[in-house]
């Protein structure tokens, strides 16, 4: 069995071309193309920028259903739309510091057991 993966070198170049030459020599009404292929890795950043928002959280789940049901386009305009919202994120792995990231970048502060989060 051959596995092929999108490589840092060369991206989804090898995908590209399988599916071209499933295209040409296979079904010719194959729909998908090389952008749609970069959904996934979409799906995956947001879900580990957005940590625990449940909102967004649900609003991926959506685009997941879209994507597994081949509508694609519908998949696209929703992570466009999620993208473009202003994210937070708050680490809660140490409770003495605490970053707060957002669509702007990351900031540090030091808390303590008398300053508990808002």
């Amino acid at each position: 069995m051959t596995v092929v993966e999108p490589t840092r070198e060369y991206g989804y170049r090898d995908l590209g071309i399988i599916q071209d030459l499933r295209r040409q020599y296979l079904d010719l009404a194959f729909g998908y193309h090389t952008n749609d292929l970069m959904l996934a890795a979409r799906v995956y950043n947001l879900r580990h920028q957005c940590g625990t928002d449940a909102n967004i959280s649900a609003e991926l789940d959506r685009v997941f259903t879209n994507v597994v049901n081949g509508n694609l386009n519908a998949a696209n305009l929703q992570l466009t739309e999620i993208e473009s919202k202003p994210r937070r994120r708050e680490s809660t792995k140490n409770p003495w510091f605490r970053v707060i990231a957002g669509s702007c970048g990351v900031r540090a502060s030091l808390t303590t057991a008398c300053n508990p989060r808002p």
